[in-house]
């Protein structure tokens, strides 16, 4: 059974029996939807399953329920709550063949993870940390990164609203240096970015294994060493990977975090 959720847009109902609902949230498990207004989602948080663990309800846990202890200071825990609402709103759940049922990779998770290759490194991150997101979409990632962890951010997306949007975003919370271009993963632009980034983020962007498989080959193999990667919803074997040299840096049930040797 999957969970998907998208924010209906203000004044804009699906049927004349759901007119009186102007803004709310929509939830679809296999082929029942369920319309919610506000007030009722709040209260469907501690019932839905999403896709990292969750903890109960506290002051440690963004609105979805996510641990995000990591993130000590009010505005970092302002900024993933409202980039967490706009992001769930961004869900296109027109697929093809080959694309994945995106659903946002949690942004409290994310953060951990971020944070764990902050640990890793030896002196610690500076201006000079080039991040690239691999499929950003609106964006929201690289804000979190850009504002809470001060690297130079680059993303790419096929889809070219998603880039607008991502920019628009970035404008928004007035990041500072960052890139985003409309690009193919597979793109020559891409392999530049694959080989001159420190740290990549890469969430499956494809329904079949094979092809994402693909991917994840091509981009452990154009980065440089010494970089880290965050695989998530990956193809990839952990077990291969370290006979090679590749060291775990940290983990949850669905990413992982590497450094290439």
């Amino acid at each position: 059974m999957s969970t998907v959720f998208y924010r209906r847009k203000p004044l804009v109902v699906t049927s004349a029996k759901q007119s009186d609902l102007t803004d709310g949230w929509v939830v679809i498990e296999g082929d029942v939807m369920s319309v919610y207004t506000n007030e009722e989602f709040e209260r469907l948080f501690d019932k839905v399953e999403l896709q990292a663990d969750m903890v109960p309800g506290g002051p440690d846990t963004d609105i979805f329920g996510f641990d995000y202890s990591w993130c000590k200071d009010e505005f970092g825990r302002r900024l993933i709550n409202e980039l967490l609402g706009i992001e769930m709103a961004s869900i296109d759940n027109n697929i093809d063949g080959n694309s994945w049922m995106f659903k946002p990779y949690p942004l409290s998770t994310f953060g951990r993870l971020v944070g764990a290759i902050e640990q890793d490194m030896e002196e610690g991150f500076d201006a000079n940390v080039k991040f690239l997101e691999v499929g950003c979409g609106i964006g929201a990632k690289l804000v979190l990164v850009s504002k809470l962890f001060g690297f130079q951010v680059t993303g790419f997306d096929y889809n070219l609203q998603y880039c607008n949007d991502a920019c628009e975003l970035l404008h928004h919370w007035e990041c500072q240096n960052w890139v985003v271009e409309n690009a193919d993963a597979l793109s020559v632009t891409a392999l530049e970015y694959y080989q001159a980034s420190d740290v990549i983020y890469l969430n499956r962007p494809f329904v079949h294994l094979e092809q994402q498989g693909e991917l994840e080959h091509l981009v452990l193999e154009r980065m440089r060493p010494g970089a880290y990667v965050i695989l998530a919803n990956y193809a990839a074997e952990p077990s291969v990977l370290a006979q090679s040299g590749w060291r775990e840096i940290a983990r949850d049930k669905l990413a992982i975090v590497l450094q290439k040797p």
